[in-house]
């Protein structure tokens, strides 16, 4: 359920913040790496004898296997995550002709 909710979230974000992201191919390495970090697999670790800590270091698949995974998140979880852009934008646009009827009651009361 939490990689439904991430990858509704992030077309959510590109519906709202488009410029967020410079291409489709950004979107979905973004996508890929947002699903990712929800585990711990995406991440390796060593040991730094200088500090004598456990360090943690990111680990990014080839471009072609990243690309590979979002088309398949898109295949997937595309439609649903559309869905429920389309409903935010409705429920948006409600609401701003909600508040321009609003301020022309308000308008005419004046």
């Amino acid at each position: 359920m939490t990689v439904v909710e991430v990858v509704i979230a992030m077309y959510l974000l590109e519906n709202q913040n488009p410029h967020r992201f410079k291409s489709h191919e950004a979107f979905g390495r973004q996508l890929v790496r947002r699903v990712r970090a929800l585990s711990d697999m995406n991440v390796g670790t060593y040991f730094d004898h200088h500090s004598g800590k456990v360090k943690r270091v990111y680990r990014d698949f080839k471009p072609r296997t990243t690309d590979l995974l979002a088309d398949l998140l898109r295949t997937i979880f595309g439609a649903a995550a559309l869905t429920v852009v389309s409903l935010e934008r409705r429920d948006a646009e409600a609401q701003r002709t909600e508040q321009l009827e609003l301020h022309a009651a308000l308008n005419q009361l004046i």
